[in-house]
């Protein structure tokens, strides 16, 4: 059938091939005539057993639309409605012509019943074919669907273009039909194919998951798929017998590798989790003994991954009648907390559901943890990368802050230990959050000698690094690819490991899988040369030409014209000078330095100032918390006025906003409304139940919290990498749940055993947002210019839904300093222009920065933020709503209508 019927003729289909056409789908332009009652009547019934009587479907063909211009090819389908058609018709041909409707009026009819369907067409058309194909015949869809899933990487270009091939591109898709002639249509088409591959809905996956485990039999497919923790276990029995292997003293190749891939799957916050051993007889390279899909990185996704891999162990020791020991299980791995909490509780779990076992749960958390070493590699870039923050290390200091760091690696006893980070921190004090870090009980046992529970043997028989996991995630995505969808990558894991499988079959009967007596031949360059490859030993120093006299500025000893004028010519800074500044110094510059600038009769720009707060008797923390929210308020005095209109005489908040108000000529009125400066939030907790409490409970706050404050700290620095914006995504995102105990007691006993899922639902945002950095200060974070409580993509067809940065206050608090610390503030006025305030200067007036702009000035890296005094950090961060009390609105109405776990929450 292709869709193109012509003359009188007639013939009976089966069943399989009237669906196969597609009922019969034709490409001629055609309408159905619609019927009467009776005419229904007469339509016959699908389950008659002879055609004749069977369900009758009649078409007419509509003829073409063509131009009067002889030359013109162009032949269009005529619309169904009279309507659509007369505007056809009014319309001019691409080429000018005036268009003109031949009319056709062949009838095509067919008669579906019970065991087929008969077709039959009365007459021919004596006009050409409409240039503008809609649909695909079913042949042709399986044509395409066939380049598709032979090649899913490829993109619709690419596929209109022609298939990569040796000698270039090859055959197009537009070959199969001119309907895939758009690379729409493409994409469209391309969609339907690899649609279901790509999204795996909960309803399709139970029948997908089954399916995969029918077409893998010999592996061992375990799922996980609830409270949000999706987790399924791929090994293969061959990946469970090479996991146990004996021990090699010549190298330290021993034990297990274990490690997250972040790019594998095409899901956001799905990973791929690879323990990998090193097989030393037939391959002689690290091969991977247990991979899983997970949706996240949680310490439970990971306690679900090393389980298995215990298991696997056990198992394979039972088989061949062997003892199970601790040091089967250990790992070396990365510092992420998941992960190390993951590797205990399955230790936990493992030996507590396996007799004989005298241990208590406390002992087997310790010698769980006494299992892991830490990557060395991670250290060692820390170092490097810590080294080149020049405030934190000056540079003529690098090399005395890598021999501190590596000091910390060779100490033998914890006194020793702690001495030496205690000598660190005195030279770099500034990198104490960073020392402490590693110094703390959970990470120093994983990476340094005097704190190690390892036994010595173990310990120097593991790898030092992670590197061989680094490896093998290079080689999946070299084997497979990256960026896979769900099963595709599941299938991929599976065929990537009988790869391995089938190398170690074949070289165990003699056939050769590499060149030469080791794969790893890096290694005989490494005893030679000291490094792996040669780009990465270090330079000979240039030699210098002793033939050739000075003929140089540098070579002469003179100062470059470039670097004088930077000198002398400081760019003029908006700023007075501060009390720290003295008029002295600044007068101190050589005789030089006088004439250039006089030359130069660079003017000297006005400066304009704001009035805002005098300092007082040691107010500055007050003035500069009241500057920057006057910045954020000042924008939108009329809602600040409707809000707090309500307010007593005598309340606090009318007080405030007096304060508040004082830059402007009238003071407001009576105001009003906590919800102007807070947030309010509602606690959530969810637990699937466990055997004594086998039912889903809830348990959710009656009324609603007001959240006062947002302070941030070094957990939630650590946690998004000093990055502002993925913190407050995380803080608004209804999905982020932490795992809890459950809350059911009995008698002040726990009732359900279960852990419970928490979330703290913000329903309702502060018009002016403040953030607070914690403690400790002076922690680098990026500070973003915008914030989306809603997202980007809401905030561009609601425009008032963002925060805009404001203002920021600074100090230059220490412990030495205390209570004589003192604080500024730099804020942006709704009409772009940025002052920088100090009450103890100037009479309390902000100067005006004329030069300046939010990006680098506000926002950006805080440690780098432009003209501000080197001893100050960033406080506190202020944003104003910019849509005011109806962006209030607009978010409470949204939140109360996505609330997660389908919820609905009824609050005023």
């Amino acid at each position: 059938w292709d869709g193109w019927p012509n003359g009188v003729w007639e013939r009976t289909y089966s069943l399989t091939e009237f669906q196969r056409s597609k009922k019969f789908r034709v490409k001629w332009a055609c309408s159905t005539p619609g019927t009467t009652r009776q005419d229904a009547k007469r339509q016959g019934d699908k389950l008659a057993v002879r055609w004749q009587d069977g369900k009758r479907t009649r078409r007419f063909c509509l003829g073409i639309i063509k131009c009067d211009q002889q030359n013109c090819k162009i032949i269009i389908r005529p619309h169904v409605r009279p309507a659509g058609l007369r505007a056809q018709l009014e319309e001019t041909c691409p080429c000018g012509g005036s268009l003109q409707h031949y009319p056709c009026g062949v009838e095509s009819e067919y008669w579906l019943f019970q065991t087929g369907a008969h077709f039959k067409h009365n007459g021919t058309h004596y006009h050409e074919r409409p240039t503008n194909v809609l649909h695909l015949t079913t042949l042709e869809e399986e044509k395409f669907a066939n380049v598709v899933e032979e090649h899913p990487k490829i993109g619709p270009v690419q596929l209109l273009t022609g298939l990569p091939g040796i000698d270039g591109p090859g055959h197009s898709v537009a070959e199969i039909s001119s309907a895939l002639q758009n690379p729409q249509r493409i994409k469209y088409e391309r969609r339907k194919v690899l649609g279901p591959a790509i999204r795996v809905r909960d309803q399709r996956f139970i029948p997908r998951i089954e399916e995969f485990k029918r077409k893998h039999p010999r592996w061992n497919v375990d799922v996980y798929w609830s409270n949000n923790i999706h987790v399924v276990v791929l090994q293969s029995p061959w990946q469970r017998r090479v996991s146990l292997k004996d021990v090699d003293p010549r190298e330290a190749v021993n034990g297990i590798v274990s490690d997250a891939c972040h790019n594998y799957w095409a899901g956001k916050n799905e990973l791929l989790f690879l323990s990998s051993t090193f097989e030393p007889r037939f391959l002689k390279c690290w091969v991977p003994v247990l991979m899983s899909y997970s949706n996240g990185a949680s310490a439970e996704h990971y306690r679900i991954h090393f389980l298995h891999l215990f298991r696997g162990l056990a198992r394979q020791c039972d088989y061949i009648n062997c003892a199970v020991d601790d040091e089967l299980f250990a790992n070396v791995v990365d510092f992420s907390d998941a992960q190390r909490n993951g590797f205990i509780l399955a230790f936990v779990d493992f030996w507590t559901t396996r007799a004989p076992n005298e241990r208590t749960e406390q002992q087997l958390r310790a010698d769980g943890a006494a299992l892991l070493k830490g990557c060395k590699q991670h250290f060692e870039n820390q170092i490097t990368r810590v080294s080149k923050i020049s405030r934190v290390v000056a540079p003529d200091k690098r090399e005395l802050f890598r021999k501190y760091a590596y000091r910390l690696l060779k100490q033998k006893d914890m006194v020793a230990l702690r001495t030496c980070a205690d000598e660190f921190i005195h030279m770099f004090p500034l990198a104490k959050p960073w020392i402490e870090w590693w110094m703390r009980p959970t990470h120093a046992p994983m990476l340094f000698l005097a704190s190690v529970k390892m036994s010595k043997r173990l310990w120097d028989s593991l790898p030092a690094t992670t590197n061989a996991e680094e490896a093998m995630h290079e080689r999946f995505y070299r084997m497979i690819g990256r960026q896979n969808s769900m099963f595709y990558g599941m299938a991929g894991l599976v065929r990537s490991a009988e790869t391995f499988e089938r190398s170690y079959n074949a070289a165990r009967v003699g056939v050769k899988i590499f060149y030469g007596k080791d794969p790893q031949y890096w290694k005989a360059t490494r005893n030679r040369y000291s490094y792996t490859k040669h780009g990465r030993h270090e330079l000979r120093p240039k030699l210098s030409r002793d033939g050739r006299a000075p003929d140089t500025i540098a070579a002469l000893g003179l100062e470059s014209p470039k670097k004088r004028n930077m000198r002398l010519n400081p760019r003029l800074s908006p700023r007075l000078p501060r009390k720290s500044q003295s008029v002295i110094a600044s007068k101190e510059t050589s005789p030089q330095a006088s004439i250039t600038l006089s030359r130069a009769r660079q003017p000297i720009p006005a400066i304009s100032l704001q009035p805002s707060y005098r300092w007082s008797s040691n107010s500055c923390w007050l003035d500069a918390s009241l500057t920057a929210l006057y910045a954020a308020c000042g924008r939108n005095l009329v809602d600040l006025a409707a809000i707090f209109n309500s307010m007593p005489q005598d309340h606090l908040a009318r007080q405030f906003v007096r304060l508040i108000t004082l830059h402007t000529e009238q003071v407001s009125g009576s105001r009003r409304a906590l919800s102007y400066f807070r947030a309010q939030s509602v606690q959530i907790k969810r637990c699937g139940g466990s055997e004594t409490a086998p039912v889903e409970h809830w348990e959710l706050a009656r009324h609603p919290n007001w959240k006062t404050s947002f302070t941030l700290s070094r957990d939630l620095h650590e946690g998004f990498g000093g990055d502002l914006r993925r913190w407050f995504t995380w803080l608004l995102d209804p999905m982020q749940w932490s795992a809890v105990s459950c809350w059911r007691q009995i008698d002040s006993l726990p009732y359900c055993h279960a852990e419970a899922l928490a979330h703290e639902y913000i329903l309702n945002i502060p018009i002016v947002y403040i953030i607070e950095m914690g403690e400790p200060l002076g922690q680098p974070w990026t500070i973003p210019s915008t914030l989306f409580p809603l997202g980007k993509q809401f905030a561009k067809e609601h425009a008032g839904m963002r925060y805009d940065l404001v203002a920021e206050i600074y100090t230059n608090y220490t412990e030495a300093r205390g209570a004589g610390s003192h604080f500024i503030t730099r804020y942006n006025t709704a009409d772009g222009a940025i002052y920088d305030y100090d009450s103890m200067i100037r009479g309390g007036c902000a100067v005006h920065c004329p030069a300046a702009e939010v990006p680098g000035w506000l926002s950006g890296p805080s440690q780098a933020l432009k003209d501000l005094p080197g001893e100050y950090t960033l406080c506190s961060v202020v944003y104003n709503l910019a849509g005011g009390a109806a962006a209030q609105d607009l978010f409470r109405h949204e939140r109360r209508q996505n609330a997660p776990w389908g919820l609905t929450l009824r609050f005023n």
